[in-house]
């Protein structure tokens, strides 16, 4: 009599990117939408941590990113999702819409000394019971060795009269991210900034931010994004919101993160100041605030074809990006969106003059020590009045 056959049934061994599916499902069916991000590729020319769409930025309506990120996570094209962070993440829980954002210490803030002050100043600003609560929520490790706490703030959203009316659902839903928006403008301060770099910042301008379990080819150390405590995001108010930017103020040792969005510290400059800066600003070119920045901490990452160049750090490449000349600004003017590129102020146009003042080591920001320093050395000179 033959013996006989035993059959093996062969388990399939979960991936990396089981998991990173399952997680994206997971994200996508709680009402978050999701971004597949870049593999990392030193010769990538548009850095790390974009969108991996083929233009680097969010481009598609929201639920059809979605399925594209599910899509490429499936197929394994990529090691890393996002979240939309911004007004655009607006979503429904238990009846109330939300904004999602984040509030993140960077890698070096994980000390016992800084997270020590860090403690101390909440509880002096009234904001150690709100840490605690951000604790309990949604909370993860990054791979560059930070935390980040993501948090839920409520908007004062309306609803379409008619929801099979997509004209009306389109312009109430613009008038709800115009909501979000104001809310996190008027953020007083979204960063601490040290000598050494950011320590903590509320990620209220990120258009996206990375998610667990991401890791793999996804940051440049091969590290992964861990979830710590696995919830819902702490639900804060407003007024919480503005609290942790209090906390922000407290332990930030440079001043100014958050600077007046819409005026140069030039437009309140003596007349003094002001004629020294205009003699520069005639003589000044792009490629004089390209050579300043790389003489303090910054690298020429790529020039775009319509002449912008875009810089970011040597020590952190594809932090702290800023955008010089170019069609949009003044030739020698930087914008960044980035507080990683402390010293210069994030969200709003800064000059090339004020560019040269907050780098140079002894104007150390203040435009009338710069302005009278190329005084004295006959860089610029004081025009007399026409009479």
């Amino acid at each position: 009599m033959m013996a006989e056959r035993k059959t093996k049934t062969r388990t399939k061994t979960r991936t990396f990117h089981d998991d990173l599916a399952d997680a994206t499902e997971d994200l996508i069916e709680r009402g978050f939408h999701v971004v597949p991000i870049r593999t990392f590729n030193p010769q990538d020319p548009k850095g790390a941590k974009a969108p991996a769409m083929p233009s680097g930025y969010i481009d598609d309506p929201l639920h059809e990113t979605d399925a594209k990120t599910l899509a490429k996570v499936r197929a394994g094209s990529v090691d890393g999702i996002a979240v939309v962070c911004n007004a655009r993440s607006l979503h429904e829980f238990k009846g109330t819409t939300y904004l999602l954002t984040a509030l993140e210490l960077e890698g070096r803030a994980m000390t016992p000394e800084f997270e020590s002050e860090w403690r101390e100043a909440a509880e002096h600003v009234g904001a150690g019971d709100l840490l605690r609560r951000l604790d309990r929520g949604w909370m993860e490790d990054t791979a560059g060795g930070g935390r980040r706490w993501f948090i839920r703030v409520p908007v004062p959203a309306e609803s379409p009269v008619d929801a099979d009316d997509s004209a009306e659902c389109a312009t109430v839903s613009k008038r709800n991210e115009t909501a979000a928006t104001e809310i996190l403008r008027l953020v007083p301060r979204i960063a601490a900034v040290r000598q050494d770099g950011t320590y903590a910042e509320l990620l209220v301008t990120k258009h996206q931010t990375i998610v667990a379990p991401s890791g793999e080819r996804t940051h440049p150390t091969g590290g992964s994004w861990t979830r710590t405590v696995d919830s819902e995001p702490a639900v804060v108010s407003v007024t919480d919101l503005y609290l942790l930017a209090d906390l922000l103020a407290q332990v930030d040792e440079v001043g100014g993160a958050r600077a007046d969005l819409a005026h140069s510290p030039l437009d309140r400059a003596s007349g003094r100041v002001r004629q020294v800066a205009t003699d520069f600003h005639r003589k000044v070119t792009t490629e004089t605030t390209v050579e300043t920045l790389c003489a303090n901490g910054f690298r020429l990452a790529r020039t775009e074809s319509d002449g912008t160049a875009v810089l970011d750090l040597v020590a952190n490449p594809g932090h702290g990006e800023v955008r010089v000349g170019g069609p949009h600004l003044p030739p020698g003017g930087v914008f960044t969106f980035s507080t990683s590129a402390s010293p210069i102020p994030a969200e709003r146009f800064v000059s090339a003059f004020e560019i040269r003042a907050l780098l140079d080591k002894d104007a150390k920001g203040d435009l009338e020590a710069l302005a009278d320093s190329m005084l004295r050395s006959g860089e610029a000179r004081l025009n007399p009045w026409g009479l």
